[in-house]
């Protein structure tokens, strides 16, 4: 997930101080896409809000490995 963003990114750190792990995005996806709108607006294109939760969906599934 880290890797999607620039490390100078608001929605990155947003997402870090509100969800703290992939876990909890992946666990609570349908208001982390409302917020990753709210932070990115019109510079956040869906695909990137779809592949963040992807990406923390499939961390989720590797840990429980």
């Amino acid at each position: 997930m880290l890797a999607l963003f620039d490390l100078d990114s608001v929605t990155l750190e947003k997402l870090l101080i509100i969800y703290g792990s992939p876990q909890a995005i992946a666990a609570q996806a349908d208001q982390a896409i409302k917020d990753m709108q709210t932070w990115g607006g019109h510079f956040l294109k869906p695909d990137k809000i779809a592949r963040v939760i992807d990406s923390a969906a499939n961390a989720v599934r590797w840990i429980r490995r």
